[in-house]
């Protein structure tokens, strides 16, 4: 019997869920979080865009920007939906940029008021982001397209954050943007490979016909009306990205001809996974999903250099869904709808995909360049799919007319030829059932039989009757058998098919398209050998072997081997078997699967499917089913049914061509002789098989031995949160159990379950290959009722012939598995033995087996051999009991003295009890208790992964003698507890004690590390910034606090070797909670959590359980290692428990990515702090709309250890009608981080100062604290020298750290110098051996925040530290961390001139240009400020002057930058939202007109922070300096001061300039910007004042008073009222009216002409008569 895998020596997860795969998946809480950060270059001038999002109908909008086309929104959107993953991943999100029209823009700009234009959009599906790393996008840049003209250019760019959250999932902390992500090319929202151009393609499905689909007429209707009435009405309905569109209506068929082809029109690559094709049956209510198929894109495509674009067929697809046959009560309609696998076979669907690429002007079609180990293989597809493509004229759509518009067709094409694809041809599928066993005693005793189906067909007969016959069960359907309990133990039913192997025998017809499954299975075998070799690698434990052994055991391989160059191969053996596994997957399978069905009773009970890619038979074996042939292992369970199997099958299946019926018999398994009868079928001379049996020619008789040694971690069944366990062992007919373990998790059964006499049909050597898997299950026994399932696992046992030498089995370690999810870990060994038949009587176990004759124990049950047992030594293990913490009620009793028993290897140890556990929760005779708590453990195995479980047991006594049990815990591996592990692992990596620990170059490399990092972001050198100078007067906490977040997207800090490259001190940012960065603080102090009550396969489920914690530690060490006089190991070097005071500072910074808990998406959070009793809360300062709230608070309170141990840090959601909403907590215990080595009570800062923003915090300087740590390990104090620090350890060693140079010449006095070099020491205290650990630096740590309403979601992050001081030392001063007070500042700007601005009006009289020149300035987001000068009028060069002052007011944050204003986001809002922009300017020329819109001439923009300087003159100005990154830059706010000139440009339609744009790369842009987009230059004077030197200073606007400007120097306009009018006229006549003023003059003069013809007409005819 066939077995999927060969036998582990630890459980295969594949072996583990047999029968347990491909459930549906549940219904889940899945979250999109978006935070939508800008817009980049939107087309127009001075636009008011907002953003649209939308997600399955759900739609929502950020706020609008005025007057930008480069906003600003840093607003946040959370989606929440509760629904099945699979169906979530294929959602699209649209982001779309729409510009509001408002009436004032209707009034200048002759706009339609309040109307809406679409800008562009980009859409996305779930599973695209999902898939990214932490699945999400950071900080990505979404492309704009306009769907309504494909021809033109990128409409924009969106900067955002997109996140798929379920549960469990976390968004990793990323603190800064870091420097490189506003270069939009390089951070693009596409998965990798994808180019930034995509080109329009046109994606052609095109749908012939259907055959066999379900007639729909079972049931009730068919009484009525008949079975042989069609009743459905099909149509196919095909969904792509977020179109949909349907083909006609075929009416009263279920063989529809719908030949015609819907095309779809989406951007190549789509970021879409799949295509939906569904077949629907149309109704008047509504329509009825009959089945679905989903065609997968990388499936059908390769983005290799050779690769192809999606292509499919023509081919069928066959449709799979419900085995019902009518609608009503369906409980497997969602199966029809694509949720889940089909159960029944629906018919089969004939359709083909094509994708053509338009080849616009803007974009080509770019795939993906790379290395490929498939090249050739994958040229011969190229090569035949541009042969078929060049058959066709409508491929070539460069010569069609291409669409301007996002379209979806759908035309008529012609059907295809008969013979298209290919003649059926006859193909048998033979099925030989062994044995049907573990049948489920609840389907009681009834007859059962098995149908077999493939398709629509049945057997031979049956295709010769017509459609309308009902076709009466023939050979597709064994016949029925009575089950019979099995032996031993009556737990199941079996049917052993002693006598007559029942076969089926199911003929039917499909295109022979045979060889692609051939390709496919002969792939498969080549990656089954390389994952064979793969985990034959980690089984062996092939790093770690010497260099000898590895090369003996890669024999092929003729280099030397090390473990650098075995991890790169298995590297590389993962990506080939990756690309193995995806050539395998063939998505044109015409042969649909078969499926077994269980009958019973008249009704359809379980099933299973087998793929007929498995079984179809090749005459190469290499290209064979891997079943084919040969028996294996099925599992049937009922369809919708998570959990249970309900049948064990071992059948032989065979398919293949009628034309190889010859090999059917040769195929099968040796040791059975087919009996069948001939028949010649009507019409024909063909034979075929039917009503054969198997008998079998070969018996051998087996005896199973399972050695169950010991489970480990099962599930907790019962509600004191233990169990009674016991397992049930399953092979073939035969059951037996081992006995019942009460009130455990871990049972240690040591038994032996013999099987005698197993009968074993067929040849010895083929089941010796391919044995039967053993089944194991774990019941939980209850005194009432049926014992609980805990779960399962199955082992392959080593099977032993008559002829082999014997060999003893060695224990392995089997996963338990209940459904999806891990249940325990079984240590047990199964191995079968064929009997020696040869001699007189019964067979007999062979000679050479040992033992012969297993041992009875007292229980009367087998004892496991000792040969097989572990190998057992004498430990010793010694129990620290230090307290109990957090303990719940028992209903409504408190705990008052508990008391804590330890279990291990059947010996148990208890404390003494706790009095009083409200007051003192710490074992009051810790001390006293640890004498006794050093006991002998006998029978523990020296191989530590066989170290059996220590369980922990808390319990109290009650009155009247009764105890309760108040929670317990387990632990599964004492490997960690095992003394000088730890020390000697890092003693291999350390041969000899080093004199330097640290070297000194290293300093240098990093920064060499560093330089180079720069140089790769920026591509080349930046120019050097005057405004980033340092000015040490001006660092805060704050200052550090940034430096840090921007250090962190950079280059890791590393406390050890230097200081921050620019100078400045940093902290370490920690992107999660500090107790997981040092393994929870459980150096020598653990937590154990007690858990109590029944189990459940919920992901939470273990946090629901947990009713407190048990605090201690163990120490496990041989008896050998053990020293007498000596004090205990385990006390060595810790403090007692005794009550203490602690003074604890609670600093919170700032939360971001907090969930919305209110309607309009934000929240009003403010902080609860809790810490035993005291409770500290600022509701009074809530922050107004904030999901990035900045707090900035230091909360001190004074703990009390034990009984205040755990700190909670709350954020809530303030309301003002109802009550406040839970945002989210985090818990931090205390004691842990006050006792742990680690040093955590307050972080080691980098550098150690006397005063300045970089003050030592802590209340012991560091050489008070390294003196503290040399004594508590018996070290002797440090000595000083010039360049060094030696610690003494024994009298013969020293270890001398040599002090860096950076460290010494930093601080200004002698004792700075010595505090930094004992600070050096402990930044490497590590690096001491055998004492060595790292200690904790300064730090933020970023805690997640969770609401237990939402279990397994993280609601948002939470920056903050802790800090704690022992009472009996004074506390130093808290930091300042209060958020920064924005200062006021008046910002003044005087234009002066402007020159060069380019001439925009023609004078209709002259011809002569010229503009009417004014200037328009604000800063960005208080537009509500906007400022005009006045208009300098007929100007002919360009030139103006103006002499006008604009003053604008603001709140500004200098270390941030930013710029602080307040504002309310609607009407119905009570509360001001604060918003924090960058300081930009805009300066805008305009041309005056006095009747149509002013035309706009040209901008720049101004970053207050970091400008260009002005030029000195007009002529030095150049367009480069309104381009980044190209000159020096000053800070206005710090030079206050600056006047010059500056440049206008104008940024010209992105249609025109496309081509240029990808033609050319940055730099080359710039320089063909400056020839050509110079719209003029200004010279400005820009001053700066605080708001106290305004008011000493004043000044008016304009030129007004105080302190008025001049006027103007302009030229003579004394005859501008007249021109003034005559343009007044030129616009609002001759541009609207100057054709009908034309006509009317040609009218004018045609009428004049036929007037004088006619007057002057009559007298010229008169003179002609009188004249003659």
């Amino acid at each position: 019997m066939t077995v999927e895998t060969p036998p582990p020596k630890q459980t295969d997860p594949q072996i583990s869920q047999i029968g347990l795969s491909g459930m549906t998946a549940n219904n889940d809480n899945i979250f999109l979080s978006l935070n939508l950060n800008s817009a980049r270059q939107l087309p127009g001038i001075n636009i008011d865009p907002v953003v649209y999002l939308e997600i399955d109908g759900k739609k929502k909008n950020t706020s609008i920007q005025k007057s930008t086309n480069c906003p600003s929104f840093n607003q946040d959107f959370t989606y929440e939906f509760y629904e099945s993953p699979d169906l979530m991943m294929d959602k699209i999100l649209q982001i779309s940029v729409i510009v509001h029209c408002d009436f004032c823009m209707w009034i200048i700009a002759n706009k339609i008021p309040f109307k809406k234009t679409l800008i562009g959009t980009f859409k996305i599906d779930v599973a695209t982001i999902y898939n990214q790393p932490d699945h999400m996008f950071h900080h990505k840049w979404a492309i704009l397209t306009d769907l309504q003209d494909i021809k033109a250019a990128i409409r924009g760019y969106v900067k955002c954050d997109v996140a798929v959250l379920q549960k469990g999932d976390t968004v990793e902390s990323s603190s800064g943007s870091g420097s490189f992500s506003n270069y939009i090319e390089r951070n693009l929202m596409l998965p990798k490979g994808i180019p930034a151009e995509r080109c329009w393609s046109l994606w052609s499905i095109k749908i012939y016909k259907a055959e066999g689909l379900p007639k729909m007429n079972s049931g009730i209707i068919a009484k009525l009306i008949g079975n042989n009435m069609v009743l459905i009405d099909p149509k196919v309905c095909v969904i792509f990205v977020d179109q949909q569109e349907e083909t006609s209506v075929m009416r009263c068929t279920t063989n529809p001809a719908w030949n015609e082809k819907i095309t779809f029109m989406q951007l190549f690559p789509p970021l879409c996974r799949r295509i939906k094709i569904q077949v629907q049956d149309e109704a008047s209510i509504g329509d009825t999903v009959l089945a679905t198929h989903f065609l997968t894109l990388n499936q059908i495509s390769d983005d290799g250099p050779e690769g192809f674009l999606p292509t499919f067929g023509p081919s069928w697809v066959n449709l799979y869904g419900s085995a019902q046959n009518f609608t009503v009560r369906d409980e497997q309609q969602n199966v029809n709808e694509g949720l889940g696998k089909g159960t029944y076979y629906r018919g089969r669907l004939l359709l083909a995909l094509e994708v053509r690429t338009l080849r616009t002007s803007t974009s080509k079609n770019k795939l993906k360049k790379s290395k490929n180990l498939f090249g050739k293989i994958r040229k011969k597809s190229k090569h035949k799919l541009k042969a078929i493509q060049a058959t066709e004229d409508e491929n070539d759509i460069e010569n069609q007319e291409q669409p301007t518009s996002v379209v979806i067709e759908i035309e008529d094409i012609h059907p295809l030829p008969e013979d298209f694809m290919g003649s059926k041809k006859e193909f048998l599928l033979f099925v030989t059932f062994l044995e049907g066993t573990m049948i489920d005693k609840s389907l009681g005793s009834k007859p059962i039989s098995f149908e077999v189906s493939i398709g629509k067909t049945s057997t031979k007969l049956s295709l010769l009757k017509s459609d309308t016959e009902e076709t009466q069960p023939c050979h597709s359907i064994t016949p029925p058998h009575y089950p019979i309990e099995t032996k031993d133990e009556s737990f199941f039913y079996c049917i052993p098919y002693r006598d007559e192997k029942p076969c089926v025998s199911v003929w039917s017809f499909w295109e022979d398209h045979c060889w692609r499954l051939h390709v496919s299975n002969a792939i498969k075998q080549i990656a089954e050998v390389l994952v064979s070799w793969y985990f034959n690698l980690l089984s062996h434990d092939i790093c770690f072997l010497p260099q000898k052994n590895v090369i003996e055991m890669a024999a092929a391989s003729q280099k030397e081997l090390s473990r650098e160059t075995i991890q790169v191969l298995l590297h590389k053996a993962k990506h080939i078997l990756k690309e193995l596994y995806w050539w395998a997957d063939e998505p044109q399978i015409t042969i649909p699967h078969v499926f077994i069905w269980m009958l019973s009773g008249g009704k359809r009970i379980a099933y299973t499917c087998v793929h007929t890619q498995d079984i179809i038979y090749s005459i190469s074996q290499f290209e064979r089913g891997k079943h084919c042939g040969r028996p294996q292992t099925l599992f049937l369970k009922m369809p919708g049914v998570q959990r249970t199997m309900l049948v064990r099958l071992e059948v032989c299946m065979w398919f293949g061509a009628a034309t190889k019926i010859t090999n059917c018999l040769n195929s099968l398994p040796a040791g059975y002789k087919p009996i069948y009868e001939e028949m010649a079928d009507i019409g024909s001379t063909i034979h075929i098989l039917t009503q054969c049996t198997f008998h079998q020619t070969v018996q051998s008789f087996f005896q199973l031995r399972a050695h169950m040694y010991q489970a480990r971690s099962l599930l907790a069944a019962d509600e004191t949160g233990l169990s009674d366990p016991f397992a049930r062992v399953t092979f073939s007919t035969y059951c037996q159990s081992t006995k019942i373990f009460n009130e455990t998790c871990s049972p240690r059964w040591e038994e032996t379950l013999l099987f005698d006499d197993i009968l074993i049909e067929g040849s010895r050597e083929e089941f010796q290959k391919h044995p039967i898997a053993v089944s194991i299950e774990v019941f939980d026994h209850d005194r009432f009722g049926s014992p609980e399932f805990l779960g399962q696992c199955f082992a392959i046992p080593t099977v032993t012939l008559e002829k082999d030498e014997y060999k003893q089995p060695t224990l392995q370690i089997f996963d338990i598995w209940r459904g999806s999810k891990p249940a325990g870990e079984l240590l047990a060994a199964f191995e079968l033995i064929e009997l020696d038949y040869s001699t007189f009587g019964e067979p007999q176990i062979p000679a050479d087996v040992i033992p012969q004759e297993m041992k009875l124990n007292e229980d009367h049950r087998f004892n496991i051999p000792f040969e097989i047992r572990p190998v057992l030594k004498t430990h010793k293990i010694e129990v620290l009991f230090w307290g109990l913490r957090d303990m719940q009620k028992i209903g409504f009793l408190s705990i008052d003295q508990p008391m804590v028993t330890v279990e291990c290897a059947g010996q148990r140890l208890e404390s003494c009890a706790i009095h009083n556990y409200k007051q003192k929760p710490n074992f009051q005779r810790m001390l006293e208790i640890v004498a006794d708590l050093m006991f002998l453990v006998q029978d523990i195995p020296e191989d530590t992964e066989l170290h059996p479980p220590l369980s922990i047991l808390v319990t109290e006594q009650r009155r009247f003698g009764g105890v309760a049990l108040l929670g317990t815990c387990t632990v599964g591996s004492l490997v960690r507890f095992i003394h000088g592990l730890k020390k000697s692992i890092k003693k291999k990596s350390e041969m000899k004690p080093r004199p330097t620990l640290i070297p000194q170059c290293k300093y240098q490399i990093c920064n060499k590390i560093s330089n180079k990092i720069k140089a790769s972001i920026l591509d080349k050198k930046e120019p050097k910034s005057t405004a980033e100078e340092i000015d040490e007067s001006e660092f805060d906490w704050w200052s550090k606090y940034y430096l840090s977040k921007e250090q962190l997207g950079k280059v890791a800090l590393n406390f050890k070797t230097f200081e921050n490259p620019n100078g400045r001190n940093c902290s370490q940012i920690y992107g999660r909670e500090l107790e997981k960065e040092f393994d929870q603080f459980e150096d020598w102090l653990c937590i154990f959590p007690l858990c109590k009550g029944k189990a459940s396969l919920d992901d939470d489920d273990s946090v629901n359980r947990i009713t407190g914690k048990f605090k201690g530690s163990f120490c496990l060490y041989p008896d050998s290692d053990s020293e007498e006089g000596s004090e205990y190991k385990i006390m060595r070097g810790i403090l007692t428990n005794t009550p203490v005071k602690v003074l604890v500072r609670v600093y919170v910074i700032e939360a971001t990515h907090l969930a919305p808990a209110d309607p309009d998406g934000k929240v009003d959070p403010y902080l609860t702090i809790t810490l035993g009793n005291n409770v500290i809360s600022t509701k009074e300062r809530y922050i107004p709309k904030q999901l990035n709230p900045v707090f900035g608070e230091c909360f001190e309170m004074t703990a009390n250890f034990p009984l205040e141990t755990e700190l909670t840090v709350t954020l809530m959601d303030y309301d003002t009608l109802t009550s406040d909403d839970l945002i989210g907590q985090t818990k931090i215990d205390l004691e842990n981080r006050f006792y742990t080595k680690h040093y955590a009570l307050c972080g080691l800062q980098q550098m150690y100062n006397i005063s300045g923003y970089n003050a030592w915090r802590d209340a012991q300087v560091p050489s008070q604290v390294l003196i503290k740590l040399c004594k508590e390990y018996n070290l002797s104090d440090p000595l000083y020298t010039d360049n060094e620090v030696k610690i003494k350890i024994t009298a013969e060693s020293t270890i001398v750290f040599r002090i860096p140079d950076n460290i010494l010449q930093y601080g200004k006095t002698e004792e700075e110098k010595l505090q930094n070099k004992a600070l050096y020491v402990l930044h490497n205290w590590q690096d001491m051996p055998v004492v060595g650990i790292e200690l904790v630096p300064e730090h933020v740590e970023i805690r997640a925040l969770h609401n237990p309403e939402k279990p397994g979601l993280d609601q948002g992050k939470l920056h903050m530290w802790v800090d704690m001081f022992p009472k009996d030392l004074p506390p130093p001063s808290p930091i300042d961390v209060s958020p920064r007070k924005p200062l006021s500042y008046e910002l003044r700007i005087i234009i002066w001139n402007t020159e060069d601005v380019i001439l925009d009006d023609v004078n209709p009289i002259t011809q002569q240009k010229s503009s009417d020149i004014y200037v328009k300035g604000w800063i960005k987001t208080l537009d509500k400020d906007k400022q005009e000068t006045d208009v300098h009028f007929n100007s002919f060069t360009g030139e103006g002057n103006f002499n006008w002052r604009f003053i604008y007011r603001f709140d500004f944050l200098p270390t941030e930058k930013l710029i602080v204003y307040k504002k309310k986001d609607s009407i119905f809002s009570l509360d001001e939202t604060e918003y924090c922009v960058p300081p930009v300017l805009t300066l805008q020329v305009w041309d005056y007109d006095l009747i149509s819109a002013n035309d706009f001439l040209g901008y720049i923009e101004f970053d207050l922070t970091k400008m260009v300087p002005g030029a000195k003159n007009a002529r030095q100005c150049r367009l480069s300096m309104a381009m980044e990154n190209t000159h020096q830059t000053i800070s206005i706010l710090k030079k206050r001061r600056d006047r010059g000139w500056w440049p206008f440009i104008k940024i010209q339609p992105v249609e025109e300039e496309e081509e240029e744009r990808k033609k050319k790369k940055e730099a080359i842009r710039v320089a063909r910007c400056s020839s050509s987009g110079n719209k003029g230059k200004v010279e400005a004077e820009f001053e700066l004042l605080t708001l106290e030197e305004a008011d000493k200073n004043p000044a008016g606007l304009g030129r007004k008073e105080p302190n008025p400007l001049d006027k103007p120097n302009r030229p003579n306009v004394a005859l501008t009222w007249i021109f003034n009018n005559l343009k007044a006229l030129y616009f609002s006549l001759w541009r609207n009216y100057k054709y009908f003023i034309i006509g009317a003059v040609i009218l004018l003069l045609v009428l004049l002409f036929l007037a004088l013809l006619i007057y002057t007409l009559p007298g010229s005819i008169a003179n002609k008569f009188i004249n003659g």
